[in-house]
């Protein structure tokens, strides 16, 4: 993401799963978004910088589920 650009964010899930947004700096990992155990969440983050920001989804439940996500960058 440039700075100042916009990513709106969605996803469902057949089961809770943790989410986060991260992205990695002078060997640090960073998160601006760390959620544990959603479902379904919609929300936009504004990019304060430059750089190579990740999504990550990550299942506990040690069971297949359904993951549905959609994202879109506005300037």
């Amino acid at each position: 993401l440039a700075r100042n650009e916009l990513l709106e964010i969605s996803f469902s899930a057949t089961m809770a799963v943790d989410f986060n947004i991260h992205y990695h700096l002078d060997n640090q990992v960073r998160f601006p978004v760390n959620l544990k155990q959603q479902r379904d969440y919609a929300d936009s983050y504004v990019a304060p910088a430059t750089r190579t920001y990740c999504l990550m989804w990550t299942n506990r439940n040690h069971q297949p589920l359904q993951l549905r996500y959609q994202y879109e960058v506005r300037r």
